[in-house]
C-alpha cells in the first residue's frame, strides 16, 4: 500500500505543469554569441516584463504561450477543429470562461499564436477581459471608419495581431449594438483570416453575450476541480438560448494522478 501511494504521489508531481520563470540576464559569454536580432528581441522581452502589471499584460499574455505542454493541447484542439470542419468555415472563435482564473485568456493566446505560427494567415488576438483603451496601448497599426479606429499590434512570432477592447468615450456600450457588432466583424474579415476573442462566461459578460451569436463557434473553457457542474451547465444554456454554436469544452487545468501517457491509452 505505501509503495502505490508513494507512486501515485509521484506521478502528481511530476505531472504538475508549471508556467516558466521570467527569464533572467544570461551570462556575458552568451549573449556574445548571440546574433544581433536575437540581442534586440532578447532585450525588448525583458523591456516588456519589467513594466507596471497594467502596462505589460499583453507582453505577459504572449510570453505564456511558449509553454510546450499549454501548445501542444491547443494543437490537439486545433486539428480536431480542422477534423469537424475541413472546409475552413470556422474563421472566428469565442473562448467563453466559466469561473474566474479559469483560463480563458491564456487558452485564446495559446490557439492564436499557434495559428499564427502555423500558416501564413493574419490572426487577431481580442481580449474582452482586459479592461484598456486600446488608443494608450496599441498604436502601431489601426482600421476603421470616422471617429471609431480599432488599433492593433503586433505580437510574438508569425503573423498574431492584438487588439485590446477599451471602454473609451463612454462609447462601449453603444459598439455592443447587434448592427455595430456585424460592421465590426465585417472589418475584421477584410483584413484577417482568424478572429480569436478571449472573455468571461456568457452568464456574467455582457461583452461575451453580445459576441455569442456573432462568431462561428464558442470554445468553453471549464476550470477542473473548480467549476461547479450546475456553474458549466447554466453558461452552456445560456450560450445556447442566445444562438450560440458551442463547438467544444475544454477541462482546463486537468491534473494526472496517473501518468499521462497511461490515460492516453485508455
Amino acid at each position: 500500500m505505501g509503495k502505490t501511494f508513494e507512486a501515485l504521489e509521484r506521478a502528481k508531481k511530476e505531472s504538475s505543469e508549471n508556467i516558466p520563470d521570467v527569464p533572467k540576464d544570461p551570462p556575458d559569454g552568451e549573449i556574445e554569441s548571440l546574433t544581433q536580432k536575437a540581442k534586440q528581441e532578447y532585450r525588448e522581452d525583458i523591456a516588456g516584463l519589467s513594466k507596471e502589471p497594467q502596462e505589460r499584460k499583453v507582453t505577459a499574455s504572449a510570453e505564456v504561450a511558449s509553454n510546450p505542454v499549454a501548445m501542444e493541447r491547443c494543437y490537439d484542439l486545433r486539428t480536431n477543429l480542422l477534423t469537424r470542419h475541413p472546409d475552413d468555415t470556422i474563421r472566428s472563435i469565442l473562448f467563453a470562461g466559466t469561473s474566474p482564473g479559469d483560463g480563458s485568456s491564456t487558452l485564446a493566446v495559446n490557439y492564436a499564436t499557434l495559428l499564427s505560427q502555423n500558416s501564413r494567415r493574419m490572426v487577431l488576438l481580442m481580449d474582452l477581459n482586459v479592461e484598456t483603451d486600446c488608443s494608450q496601448v496599441l498604436n502601431d497599426d489601426g482600421f476603421g471608419e470616422g471617429q471609431r479606429v480599432f488599433r492593433v499590434k503586433k505580437v510574438g512570432p508569425g503573423n498574431l495581431y492584438l487588439l485590446v477592447s477599451g471602454r473609451e468615450n463612454g462609447q462601449y456600450g453603444e459598439f455592443l449594438e447587434s448592427d455595430r457588432i456585424d460592421q465590426f466583424l465585417k472589418m475584421i474579415y477584410e483584413k484577417f483570416d482568424y478572429l480569436i476573442i478571449a472573455a468571461h462566461s456568457v452568464s456574467d459578460s455582457s461583452e461575451a453575450s453580445a459576441f455569442c451569436s456573432k462568431v462561428d463557434g464558442i470554445i468553453m473553457v471549464i476550470l477542473s476541480g473548480k467549476t461547479r457542474r450546475q456553474i458549466a451547465i447554466k453558461a452552456k444554456e445560456t450560450m445556447e438560448d442566445i444562438g450560440g454554436k458551442l463547438l467544444g469544452v475544454v477541462l482546463n487545468r486537468r491534473k494526472y494522478y496517473i501518468p499521462e501517457s497511461i490515460y492516453r491509452r485508455l
